[in-house]
């Protein structure tokens, strides 16, 4: 896990450093981001993810990274069903930073 998402979830979140498995996929910018203003902005390209969830924790938590081909552009969680981003990076420019 990035090194930045795992020390927000520990001092942020108050997660405790579970131990994590993880599962890569790739999904179109539509499936990826919750916001459609996130959405438009990678205009239906396909990313790559990395999902992260605690195999001690039965919480609905899920970290997540997301890669434009090997380039990170994101960092975030899902919890229930609401998305968080902590790090959104388009082309050279950070939007959001959290972390």
């Amino acid at each position: 896990m990035h090194q930045k998402l795992k020390q927000y979830i520990t001092r942020h979140l108050k997660k405790s450093e579970d131990e994590y498995l993880s599962e890569s996929f790739v999904l179109p910018s539509t499936e990826t981001f919750q916001s459609p203003q996130f959405q438009r902005l990678f205009d239906d390209q396909s990313l790559s993810h990395q999902l992260y969830y605690s195999t001690t924790d039965d919480e609905p938590f899920f970290p997540f990274e997301v890669y434009q081909d090997d380039t990170l552009i994101a960092l975030g969680y899902m919890e229930e069903d609401k998305q968080h981003i902590l790090y959104l990076k388009h082309d050279d420019e950070i939007l959001v930073e959290e972390l």
